[in-house]
C-alpha cells in the first residue's frame, strides 16, 4: 500500500486493486508449471506474502527465496534460465 497509493487507506487500496491480487489468479496457471522466486529481504514482498502465492499456486508448483533484496541476484537468474529451458524442452 505505502509504495503505490500514497495517503489512500487500505479499504480505498484494495477497492482499487480489487482482481489484481496475485493469489487470486495465480491458481488459473494449471496445469502450467510456476516458478516463483523471492528474495529474503525484499522491501516490497515480504516472506509472509510469498508463502501465501506460493500456497495459492497450483501443481506444478517451485518457489525459491534468495539471499538480498528485490532485485534478484545472479544466481536468481541462471535457476530461471535453467528452469525455463527445461519447461520448454530446450
Amino acid at each position: 500500500l505505502k509504495y503505490f497509493v500514497r495517503g489512500a487507506s487500505a479499504t480505498e487500496y484494495e477497492h482499487a486493486f480489487a482482481g489484481l491480487n496475485p493469489e487470486d489468479v495465480v491458481g488459473e496457471a494449471a496445469p502450467a508449471g510456476v516458478f516463483l522466486q523471492f528474495a529474503e529481504t525484499d522491501q516490497y514482498v515480504p516472506v509472509y506474502r510469498t508463502d501465501a502465492l506460493f500456497e495459492a499456486t497450483g501443481e506444478p508448483k517451485r518457489m525459491e527465496l534468495y539471499t538480498g533484496g528485490h532485485e534478484l541476484d545472479e544466481k536468481a537468474r541462471r535457476d530461471r534460465l535453467a528452469w525455463l529451458r527445461e519447461q520448454l524442452g530446450f
